[in-house]
């Protein structure tokens, strides 16, 4: 008999698990989902159906893109820089409706935001995408589009590499699986993360909460592990309280620092 593994969470950072229904919903799809997405399997009644779970779980990943809430394609533009004092800002500059998404047409959208901010190209120093052929393409993507106007701007690739890194050094793979782990276990059930803050609110060591990993922005792994670190008493307790659960569903083990 197959049950709901608790290494899902880590494929799927979107599985929303009802330990009382034994049911998993998309996270996602169910609280921030329009048109179709809301009479999903995974919006409505949940999804229960073990044997096949890796599969659907993919068919429903496929089955998400992003649009808004008239059913069109967007993509959204971010820009990332410093003041005169170098501290980093973030603006979010708004979605665009992609009326035919290749790299010609996105790099024109991108041109147009940065005329329409009176920004100039040749002051790009890094760009990121994800992996869409569109975005990324070594001929034809926006990408490469842009560094040929700019090639000062370099793809958004150090994360990767310091990812692909850490899954190559035994001890760093285990170390950053575990603290995954932890989140998705205590965060991953509203009953649990009861427990967890009322240790937390008792000792008032520290009034950080759990942070899952982010495997596209390394910077934000160290706020994940402070939190980690602070809580250590917290998550003992917490774990303590769970023994049982622990002991069936997902083996941890945390070495004291």
């Amino acid at each position: 008999m197959v049950f709901f593994q608790t290494s899902w969470y880590l494929a799927f950072n979107w599985i929303d698990y009802n330990e009382e229904k034994y049911l998993v919903f998309c996270f996602c799809c169910k609280n921030f989902g329009f048109g179709a997405a809301k009479i999903d399997t995974f919006v409505q009644s949940g999804f229960n159906k073990w044997k096949n779970a890796i599969e659907k779980f993919k068919e429903h990943e496929k089955s998400n893109g992003t649009s808004d809430i008239s059913r069109h394609e967007q993509i959204s533009i971010c820009f990332r820089y410093c003041n005169d004092d170098l501290t980093v800002k973030e603006k979010f500059i708004g979605f665009f409706n992609e009326e035919n998404p290749t790299g010609e047409m996105l790099y024109n959208v991108v041109k147009e935001v940065f005329l329409e901010n009176g920004l100039d190209f040749k002051n790009l120093i890094a760009q990121c995408y994800d992996g869409a052929s569109n975005m990324n393409g070594e001929f034809k993507g926006l990408a490469n589009r842009v560094k040929s106007v700019s090639p000062t701007a370099y793809a958004h690739r150090l994360t990767l590499a310091l990812q692909d890194s850490c899954e190559s050094i035994k001890e760093d793979r285990n170390t950053l699986g575990q603290t995954n782990s932890i989140y998705n276990l205590i965060q991953g059930s509203s009953k649990r993360n009861l427990i967890f803050e009322k240790f937390q609110i008792n000792t008032e060591k520290s009034s950080l909460s759990l942070k899952n990993l982010c495997n596209t922005r390394w910077a934000s792994r160290y706020n994940t592990l402070k939190a980690l670190n602070e809580n250590y008493i917290v998550i003992l307790d917490t774990l303590q309280v769970n023994k049982s659960f622990i002991k069936n569903r997902i083996p941890i083990k945390i070495i004291p620092h």
